[in-house]
């Protein structure tokens, strides 16, 4: 943030989404009013924030974007915190008469099976523009207002955290843990390590995580594992 004064940062008016915009405020000198010129940008509170500085149009877009960016831990709270939606009655999966929203339950339930093609299938993100993928859509949900590749970029993003956050905890818990490691060569023939960790809980439930990929730069192997 900038150093050329004293100031604090003040909550944002109309504080529609508390939740998020706690993460967030305005310039003032005074601790009461914006200070001037800083009416349309907004900073990020939290600590050692690598871009705090951002424009402010009104909405929520910028900081969520912030968060999924920059605060994986932050925006896994942020969404935790969220109050769970009430379970949708089994007319909204019905294919309804009229386009839904993204925000609908029958909505959400097609991002997330969206985001979890792209994830489990490894697809590249522009996927979601491609005419054929359109073409599939628009037979099996037509009334789905299919968005951009950024948005499900963002999507991605908020399972990451809250999935970081699920293995983090799981980690902290664990007494032992045994890890693995498996070399492996792309067709470019550039190497990579992968790391996955076994445990055995105390209800004798055994559970796998993987953990990382990491590239060996500049090391080129053709060992193949049998």
């Amino acid at each position: 943030m900038d150093s050329d004064a004293t100031y604090v940062l003040i909550p944002l008016p109309k504080n529609r989404n508390a939740k998020l915009r706690r993460y967030f405020g305005f310039r003032s000198e005074d601790g009461a009013a914006i200070s001037k010129g800083y009416e349309k940008t907004v900073f990020c509170k939290i600590e050692k924030c690598a871009s705090a500085k951002m424009p402010y149009c009104g909405n929520t877009t910028n900081l969520a974007h912030h968060l999924q960016k920059y605060h994986a831990k932050e925006n896994a709270q942020y969404l935790g915190a969220s109050s769970p939606a009430a379970l949708p009655k089994i007319t909204s999966f019905c294919r309804p008469s009229k386009t839904v929203t993204l925000d609908s339950a029958r909505g959400q339930v097609i991002t997330a099976t969206v985001v979890d093609f792209i994830v489990e299938d490894l697809r590249l993100m522009n996927v979601v523009t491609g005419s054929g993928f359109r073409k599939l859509m628009h037979t099996t949900a037509p009334e789905y207002p299919l968005a951009s590749a950024s948005y499900y970029t963002g999507q991605i993003s908020d399972c990451y955290a809250l999935a970081s956050v699920k293995l983090q905890s799981l980690l902290s818990t664990a007494t032992t843990i045994a890890l693995t490691c498996n070399m492996w060569t792309s067709q470019a023939k550039d190497a990579f390590l992968g790391l996955t960790f076994h445990n055995v809980s105390r209800s004798w439930e055994m559970s796998s995580r993987y953990v990382d990929c990491i590239e060996l730069a500049g090391i080129t192997t053709y060992i193949s594992f049998y």
